[in-house]
């Protein structure tokens, strides 16, 4: 920047300079001249105002004043990605008409330098103008692996693993050699056969032909093995929320609810080894496999691993319970805080060690459902809200504010020290890490 800048500075030296001897001219021509006469000085005649001089010095200090005047400023907006070293690196106002340098480089174990100025390709060093707003964009490509894993009776492209620059999209198709279907998981979820992969990071995909094997009849839901039952729930009305001093403000007040259309939900919290055969990886904080619950998991992880089971049985099947259809299931025909005893029906704060059990192990409700109390909690559909007090048919609250509420989730876990059926909490503006103790349930529309 200061190399494109020395010529206003050399402008105003010479301008002062000039200035300067003008108005010395000027002094010494308006000055008396003393001559000697009879031994005495005399005063000569002084000359004519020095016009030329003055004016002279005049305009060199207006020309000074111009040059140095503040001017108009314009923003240079400098985005400087990771990778990449040089100046201008940061966002800066210059006066408008000046001219701003810049120049970058890319730092050790980064390639592809690109420079964009206002969205358009740019050399890595030049010169900017500043006759209004501009933008600088410099960006630094760093190779990613793509692992590729092709199962058994699996052909397509791309057929082994390879590094690709950073930002790149690299298009990929598999097909099954013995025509049947074939299944393609980018890291770890079930995506389509075809697609293309942008390499913002690591990625990985994997191709089976026979692995992903999925079927669902009768409330029986088979995945490479692993089977999860689910129960039948009548359509009917309930009272939904209590009135108990002893509850939260969210569980108030009790109002009455109709569910009209009979529906299925999970015997058991989804298990580990479930979430393994769909998605390939357990995210839970208690790796422990197989009836384990799965948990430490967001709301948009059950929507991923809902898609992949869906894609899989090829039909939307399932979904998460609303709050709703989760309070009439859990109830089962009760009015009461719970259906049993504490210790009998949930793992919660007083009995649970401090961490979750496998599924099934307590005593279930009145319609075969088990740990709807404590062990996990369980997401629902619905967003935040606040109970009414009125009649309402099939509820589920809405995400008004672009789901800043949070989503709401129901049962309690192994860390609660209150066992209810009223009790609900939710995720806050859907921020923060995964709580340890939430997981969930399937729901289908039966």
């Amino acid at each position: 920047m200061g190399r494109c800048r020395w010529q206003r500075h050399v402008a105003a030296w010479v301008l002062v300079a000039f200035a300067a001897v003008a108005l010395a001219w000027a002094a010494e021509e308006a000055a008396p001249r003393f001559l000697e006469k009879e031994g005495r000085p005399a005063v000569a005649r002084q000359r004519k105002f020095p016009w030329l001089p003055v004016l002279l010095g005049a305009g060199a200090a207006a020309a000074l004043v111009l040059v140095l005047a503040k001017r108009k400023e314009e923003t240079l907006t400098v985005d400087l990605r990771v990778g990449v070293a040089g100046t201008p690196a940061a966002t800066a106002k210059y006066r408008k008409g000046s001219t701003v340098c810049y120049e970058y480089s890319l730092k050790d174990g980064f390639g592809s330098l690109q420079v964009l100025l206002d969205g358009r390709p740019a050399p890595a060093s030049g010169r900017v103008v500043m006759d209004g707003p501009h933008a600088l964009v410099a960006s630094a490509g760093k190779e990613q692996v793509l692992a590729v894993s092709l199962g058994a009776g699996t052909a397509g492209t791309p057929a082994a693993s390879a590094s690709y620059p950073r930002g790149q999209v690299v298009p990929y198709s598999y097909r099954s050699t013995a025509g049947g279907p074939v299944y393609v998981r980018l890291d770890g979820v079930l995506v389509a056969a075809g697609g293309s992969v942008t390499m913002d990071r690591d990625h990985a995909l994997a191709a089976s032909s026979s692995g992903s094997a999925a079927s669902y009849a009768g409330g029986v839901l088979t995945v490479n093995g692993i089977r999860y039952e689910l129960a039948l729930v009548p359509a009917g009305e309930f009272i939904m929320g209590t009135d108990s001093p002893e509850a939260d403000k969210d569980e108030k007040p009790a109002h009455r609810v109709r569910i009209s259309r009979p529906f299925r939900l999970g015997r058991t919290e989804v298990t580990q080894e479930l979430w393994q055969a769909v998605m390939g990886s357990n995210p839970s904080k208690f790796p422990r496999g197989g009836r384990y619950p799965v948990e430490e998991v967001v709301w948009d992880d059950t929507q991923a691993f809902i898609r992949s089971l869906n894609q899989m049985l090829g039909r939307d099947a399932f979904r998460l319970p609303s709050e709703a259809e989760w309070e009439l299931a859990a109830r089962a025909g009760t009015t009461a805080d719970r259906y049993g005893e504490a210790g009998d029906i949930a793992w919660y704060l007083d009995n649970s060690g401090g961490q979750t059990h496998p599924v099934g192990q307590k005593r279930p409700n009145a319609i075969g459902l088990f740990d709807v109390l404590g062990n996990v909690w369980e997401w629902c559909q619905d967003c935040w809200g606040s109970y009414m007090d009125e009649y309402q048919v099939d509820p589920v609250l809405p995400c008004p504010d672009g789901r800043r509420s949070g989503y709401m989730y129901r049962g309690g876990s192994w860390e609660t020290p209150f066992v209810r059926l009223s009790l609900r909490d939710c995720n806050h503006f859907n921020i923060g890490p995964p709580r340890v103790s939430v997981g969930f349930r399937l729901a289908a529309s039966d």
